[in-house]
């Protein structure tokens, strides 16, 4: 008669990694022994669990590998769990977002504005799509009200990391309406405009105050040029 070993079966414990970071420790445990052995009585040396999977593999899938052990008078034979092929998963890594736009009157930031950090092995990464903060004003904003940005590289994803993005003010320009005096006569009235509104905002829709300008010129100046203030 023969008696064939029986069979046991390193299962290892799913594990998870985010793209780039280090592989995370690795445990899983035998099981298939008989008659009341265990781990301790039927085999000697030191269980472990391994993957070729590193800190550079793709997001996807990986297995996880026991071994280790050997079996008392040749009394089991040793295989891996079906479920030890895709125990590791490796997901997408999140990118930190940082980006600055002049105030424009409109809530989006596009590709263009934006920057991607918590880039890791080298890799490039572009943006495409757009995203939205809760406001048009003037402030630094630590999140987005939308996100339709998509990463160039599958190994990344533009949700879950930190925002820090900008909104800097647009620049209105005082256009002091030119006029001339006679050296000791009154300063004339001085007008002007001002210009640069964006988003089809209006000095009445987007300022407060009154326009003015004015001059440190007066009758007692001499003839020359002179600088007109809008304010």
């Amino acid at each position: 008669v023969n008696i064939t070993p029986a069979t046991l079966t390193y299962n290892a414990n799913t594990a998870s990694m985010i793209y780039g970071n280090s592989v995370p420790a690795l445990s899983g445990s035998v099981t298939g022994f008989v008659g009341g052995e265990t781990q301790a009585t039927a085999t000697t040396g030191t269980l472990g669990f391994s993957t070729l999977a590193s800190n550079t593999s793709n997001v996807g899938s990986y297995l996880i590998t026991g071994a280790g052990l050997t079996a008392n008078n040749g009394n089991y034979n040793f295989v891996q769990a079906p479920s030890n092929s895709t125990a590791l998963t490796i997901n997408q890594r999140p990118i930190n977002i940082t980006g600055t736009k002049t105030y424009n009157a409109n809530v989006n930031f596009i590709p263009a504005q934006l920057t991607a950090g918590n880039i890791v092995n080298g890799d490039t990464v572009n943006l495409t799509g757009s995203a939205t903060v809760a406001s048009q004003n003037v402030a630094t904003y630590s999140s987005f009200a939308t996100n339709s940005l998509i990463s160039s590289n599958s190994n990344y994803i533009a949700t879950g990391g930190t925002v820090s993005v900008n909104i800097t003010p647009a620049t209105l320009t005082y256009n002091a309406t030119p006029t001339s005096m006679t050296y000791g006569n009154s300063v004339p009235a001085l007008s002007g405009t001002v210009t640069g509104f964006v988003g089809g905002e209006t000095q009445a829709t987007a300022t407060t105050g009154t326009l003015g300008f004015s001059t440190l010129a007066s009758n007692t100046s001499n003839v020359g040029s002179y600088l007109i203030t809008g304010a």
